[in-house]
């Protein structure tokens, strides 16, 4: 760990397999922060979590896909009951909805 500025503070970020989320994970368990990476493979969130180990940085990786409402909860339900309680998300996962603007539903945004 290089930083202690979030020691202490969990934060759940999605999308944290690769990319900026995995970026933005890294950068939050450098500050200190406990770190629960999820993402639709989980596979690429436990290798962040072994990057974690390289700098004694703390994590946890679940399967989520943000797209479905019961994953969610059940992803914070875990975090939550893992580190006793969520102080940040960083909300990176991407999802899209193909069609025009105007034939977007309240639904679609959901």
């Amino acid at each position: 760990m290089t930083g202690t500025r979030l020691a202490g503070k969990t934060v759940l970020v999605t999308g944290a397999g690769q990319g900026i989320g995995r970026g933005t994970a890294l950068a939050l368990a450098k500050e200190g922060a406990q770190v629960v990476l999820c993402g639709r493979t989980k596979s690429k969130c436990d290798a962040v979590v072994g990057e974690f180990e390289s700098f004694g940085g703390v994590g946890l990786s679940l399967a989520c896909d943000v797209a479905n409402r019961a994953d969610v909860d059940r992803t914070v339900a875990a975090a939550v009951e893992h580190f006793g309680a969520l102080d940040g998300l960083v909300n990176n996962a991407a999802g899209s909805v193909h069609r025009l603007l105007a034939d977007t539903t309240d639904e679609d945004v959901d």
